[in-house]
């Protein structure tokens, strides 16, 4: 019985005897970093650190290089949905390249959703979601 060597049939492979190199799609893709670069970002970049205090909960994302203008965070019932999305024309090669991001993470109940709130600074995106205050008991004096 012969045995036959797998080859996975992806494009590259077929095309590595007539002289392409993975490292050559590499430098392309290099050759337009600043407009792609967020292909090679880890998601785990943008995993969100949840915490809180007293009066607030907060979500805070890593998110370098995304402008204001791109970004948009929205909260439906307990998700909050953050989206990115980009699209560049470079003058300079003609050539065009978008990046679309979206992630979206449970909120804790008892939030008030009028009063959240998100900043972006620095690359570092902050939601800020104010806790409702907790219906407390009260004796009702009675005239």
């Amino acid at each position: 019985m012969k045995l036959m060597r797998y080859h996975n049939h992806q494009p590259q492979h077929s095309l590595s005897g007539l002289g392409y190199s993975p490292l050559f799609d590499l430098a392309n893709r290099l050759s337009r970093f600043p407009f792609d670069f967020g292909e090679f970002v880890d998601q785990a970049q943008s995993d969100a650190q949840l915490f809180e205090d007293d009066e607030h909960f907060y979500a805070r994302f890593e998110l370098p290089g995304i402008k204001r203008d791109d970004l948009h965070v929205d909260l439906n019932g307990n998700q909050l949905e953050l989206s990115v999305s980009r699209e560049s024309d470079s003058k300079e090669d003609e050539s065009q390249s978008s990046f679309s991001f979206e992630r979206s993470i449970s909120v804790p109940e008892g939030i008030d959703p009028e009063g959240v709130s998100a900043k972006l600074e620095d690359g570092i995106l902050t939601v800020t979601m104010p806790k409702l205050e907790e219906r407390k008991p009260r004796t009702i004096k009675v005239s």
